[in-house]
């Protein structure tokens, strides 16, 4: 991100956070935004720090006005309006919001360090119908903390289906390779087909076990609640 609107553009005012009473001034894609302070700092103190900090020009009153707008170039206007959204949500507690927008909205929060937003969209995803290998894939790219993904690896090898090839694209190499090393584990040997059932004998805690020693999660499996 940058700082200092120092140079002419075609520039348009956002229709909803140009806000009367806003206190901090950014320009994002030729979109000004004046918006309140107050939710940046509370998120991270630091984040004016970091916005001084990446303009060697910054000079006292930087984003107090049009002309001294904070500049962001890393991130789009529509993709900063969802941020914005989260702390300027009229419906108060109702976050209803597609799956799409919080991937964007989380993607924000950990790019600026805003650990409340981020940990309010991995909520709300958590909420959203997502198809197992989809989600592992997606909590893999947020860098999720890996005692949430520990269930989640169970999952895949206690079904009967083996990896497809699609999925094991989609999820990575590694990641394949450790589930069919846990799947092979757990069902010593039986193979039948496509589709290889656990056996009877094999509960919940003995998949997580053997999940956790081949992922090498040991210390995550009695936290799997654990929001990233």
């Amino acid at each position: 991100m940058a700082s200092s609107n120092s140079f002419s553009r075609q520039t348009r005012r956002s229709k909803d956070y140009y806000l009367s009473g806003g206190d901090m001034y950014f320009l994002v894609d030729e979109v000004y935004f004046r918006v309140h302070r107050f939710f940046f700092l509370r998120e991270n103190p630091e984040f004016i720090s970091g916005l001084k900090k990446a303009d060697a020009s910054w000079r006292e009153g930087e984003g107090t006005s049009e002309g001294t707008a904070y500049i962001l170039d890393d991130t789009s206007a529509s993709d900063f309006e969802k941020l914005l959204w989260v702390f300027y949500n009229p419906t108060f507690s109702l976050y209803d919001a597609p799956l799409e927008d919080w991937i964007v909205i989380i993607d924000r929060a950990m790019l600026w360090n805003f650990p409340e937003v981020k940990a309010l969209a991995f909520r709300e995803i958590e909420k959203i119908d997502i198809e197992l290998v989809d989600r592992i894939e997606l909590y893999q790219r947020l860098s999720v903390d890996a005692a949430v993904l520990l269930p989640l690896y169970a999952k895949l090898c206690e079904r009967e289906e083996m990896l497809t090839m699609e999925e094991s694209v989609q999820l990575g190499m590694a990641t394949a390779i450790h589930i069919f090393h846990a799947r092979e584990r757990l069902r010593s040997g039986i193979r039948s087909g496509m589709k290889s059932p656990l056996p009877n004998d094999v509960g919940q805690e003995e998949v997580m076990d053997v999940v956790s020693d081949v992922f090498n999660l040991r210390n995550t499996s009695e936290s799997s609640n654990n929001v990233p």
